[in-house]
């Protein structure tokens, strides 16, 4: 799964920091990087933004074992004028998403049963097709967790009262509806840190962007180059460095956008970076929400 809940109940944004390997600025091979997982999880949530976007699928629906729970959160998502609907253990599940079309499906059953195994059996290409399906559990209970294996993009703790639960539900949502404005963005990323690489690759999907292209050094762009809006170069690579490669990209393609990456703190990499061409830096590795919102900020719509 790939976001917030599992880090805490109260505090859904909690960052965790992240480490990096310091080297020489004069080497540039075998220049590693601790990635952890954690760091590709993290969406702030702590800001609560309820405002819906106009391409927003704003429908809830929600499978709930508890009524008044059910009734609780009605109250809250009418109030914000999103269409929230029910059902209970499963009941008419395939009924009602057909009628509502949600854009979020909020399972607040913390019990594994054939109603939720079949659901996810049956319901696969939901997630294919950007409908989010979060858990509601409780953070304390270690055996609610367990539901997590069945394929929830992710919870929100039940711990937190009817309002909190609806607006993160709400948040999540808008998160899911901004990836659209990027989805013609193409972005080539030339690294031969094969994990950072599929950790970019990861955010970008995630972000709305399918089309990426991938090098996994400098030579194979040279010889076989591609086009795209957006160039991300990891400065120390084998043979031929980020830093030229930089410098032949900004000729072959002078007005996009291209982004340096580097595991080296040193500032003169920065400063070189940018003296070749570079428009931006970002050390490793980088932060998703940051990198996203460079990029919409140059090509959202």
């Amino acid at each position: 799964m790939y976001a917030t809940g599992k880090n805490s109940s109260r505090n859904v944004g909690s960052t965790k920091k992240m480490n990096r390997t310091r080297r020489n600025s004069k080497k540039q091979t075998n220049v590693q990087t601790f990635y952890p997982i954690s760091f590709i999880k993290s969406f702030n949530l702590s800001n609560f933004d309820t405002s819906q976007n106009g391409s927003m699928n704003n429908s809830i629906l929600h499978i709930y074992n508890n009524l008044e729970l059910h009734a609780d959160l009605e109250g809250v998502f009418e109030d914000f004028d999103y269409k929230f609907a029910g059902c209970e253990n499963f009941k008419n599940v395939k009924n009602l998403i057909e009628a509502n079309k949600p854009g979020l499906i909020l399972i607040s059953i913390e019990t594994p049963d054939k109603g939720m195994m079949d659901f996810f059996r049956d319901y696969k290409s939901l997630r294919e097709s950007g409908v989010l399906v979060l858990a509601l559990i409780s953070t304390e209970n270690a055996a609610a967790k367990s539901i997590l294996k069945f394929g929830f993009n992710d919870y929100i703790a039940k711990e937190n009262d009817s309002a909190t639960i609806a607006k993160t539900a709400m948040q999540f949502l808008k998160r899911n509806a901004t990836s659209d404005d990027l989805k013609d963005v193409s972005v080539c990323i030339i690294d031969d840190d094969a994990f950072h690489t599929k950790l970019l690759e990861l955010i970008f999907r995630k972000k709305g962007i399918k089309n990426i292209i991938m090098y996994n050094s400098a030579e194979a762009f040279i010889e076989s180059p591609k086009d795209a809006e957006v160039f991300i170069v990891d400065v120390f690579m084998k043979k031929i460095s980020g830093i030229k490669l930089v410098e032949k990209i900004r000729k072959m393609y002078p007005t996009k956008l291209i982004f340096v990456v580097s595991s080296v703190t040193e500032e003169s990499v920065a400063t070189t970076a940018f003296r070749y061409g570079a428009d931006d830096f970002m050390f490793k590795p980088v932060n998703p929400e940051i990198l996203t919102a460079k990029i919409r900020s140059r090509y959202g719509k």
